[in-house]
């Protein structure tokens, strides 16, 4: 989402020299195979000039490692552009990284770090996604569980509604629960 004198953006080895692996903040990452890529989807990263997405992809594989090196290859360049990281990389349980970058008042830096993230990040954040699909079944209990949430700051006694307005510091706490039960993108709340 952009928003005047502020770009958020989603989202996850080397960096340009302004964060590392160990600044990002997670737990100790699971063993993951990856999403595997054919010769030609690499070629088409060549012919698009997207040198270091290639790279990763070149033995067809694109892992956890390749995710989070492209993660932090694209907060370097925007970085070096004048985005400024707002609070370290989250890891979430689906190995996905959330984060959000803050740009100087008066400084337009969207195509910048649009550029930024096309370069790195996007080709290879389109296959990790592929790695762990979000199914129906998690959509569900998610809005159950966020349900559930808001129930509880009702004031009715049938607990049968979710109130009409909750505050939206219930809402926040809600969903950041429910992000942190399941990991699931649409409940990441920025702090």
């Amino acid at each position: 989402m952009y928003r005047q004198h502020r770009i958020l953006l989603l989202a996850a080895p080397a960096l340009l020299g302004l964060v590392t692996p160990g600044a990002c903040r997670h737990d100790p990452t699971p063993s993951v195979e990856g999403v595997r890529v054919d010769h030609g989807f690499v070629r088409s990263l060549q012919h698009d000039h997207l040198r270091f997405a290639a790279a990763l992809a070149s033995d067809e594989w694109i892992t956890f490692e390749d995710y989070q090196a492209a993660t932090l290859a694209f907060i370097g360049c925007a970085s070096s552009r004048g985005a400024t990281l707002r609070s370290e990389p989250e890891l979430s349980k689906r190995l996905r990284y959330f984060y959000a970058l803050e740009t100087p008042p008066g400084r337009d830096l969207k195509a910048e770090v649009l550029a930024c993230r096309k370069q790195y990040l996007d080709p290879v954040e389109f296959v990790w996604a592929r790695y762990k699909p979000v199914t129906a079944q998690e959509v569900a209990d998610a809005e159950e569980l966020m349900t559930k949430c808001l129930q509880s700051a009702s004031s009715t006694s049938d607990w049968q509604n979710v109130p009409p307005k909750p505050s939206e510091n219930k809402r926040r706490e809600c969903a950041r629960s429910v992000f942190d039960r399941t990991g699931l993108p649409d409940y990441y709340v920025w702090e």
